[in-house]
């Protein structure tokens, strides 16, 4: 049985700052353009920072919010391929490059056309990366899950929604105590039982060369 992850967005995206010169136009004084008007020269060299929302991340790093980064830090300790979802991109994989959004499920009603994309996209999507009796746990709020969850439920696949039902401080809470439980040590006759399956496909190989 494998894992999938499927991890909910967050509303605080990365955005890249960078600094420029303010271009004005003419000054009020008269005709002439700012950048020669010897009264109003020190306005137009002033440097700005402005936010530039067209630079693309991965969508891992796209998203800042710290439930999100507690949400991204359980689905790595689970282990196993995760998926990120949102309003605006589906159902994508971590490294798929996205720009900031302003997009949310929770502003948008069930029976609205960019809903029943999301839930188809998220479903297909999730079928496509699963087999059934595979287990998918979803890190997410309730709108970006209970479009598609009871039709891959039906395909075979176990659904996990540990954080439903949970306010922010509570998802908080709960995340921060998974994490700083211990990871669990793998048992001591498991090397042992390894190198008895290696010997016996050993075994088995040669059995079949004779």
């Amino acid at each position: 049985m494998r894992t999938l992850v499927v991890l909910g967005c967050g509303k605080q995206k990365r955005v890249e700052v960078v600094e420029h010169d303010l271009v004005l136009g003419h000054c009020t004084c008269g005709r002439r353009p700012v950048s020669e008007c010897d009264l109003h020269r020190p306005e137009a060299e002033r440097s700005y920072r402005v936010i530039r929302m067209n630079r693309s991340f991965p969508l891992v790093e796209l998203y800042t919010g710290r439930l999100y980064r507690l949400r991204l830090d359980y689905a790595r300790r689970l282990g196993g391929p995760h998926l990120i979802v949102s309003a605006f991109y589906g159902a994508r994989r971590p490294d798929y490059e996205g720009v900031p959004y302003d997009r949310s499920l929770a502003d948008i009603p069930r029976a609205d056309p960019v809903r029943r994309w999301y839930d188809a996209v998220v479903r297909s999507t999730v079928l496509a990366h699963t087999e059934p009796r595979d287990r998918v746990v979803a890190l997410a709020s309730r709108p970006y899950v209970e479009g598609w969850a009871d039709e891959v439920r039906r395909a075979g696949r176990l659904i996990e929604t540990p954080l439903a039902g949970m306010g922010m401080g509570q998802q908080l809470r709960w995340l921060r105590s998974r994490l700083a439980e211990p990871l669990p040590t793998p048992s001591p006759t498991q090397p042992r039982t390894l190198r008895l399956l290696e010997l016996l496909a050993e075994l088995h190989g040669r059995a079949r060369v004779y």
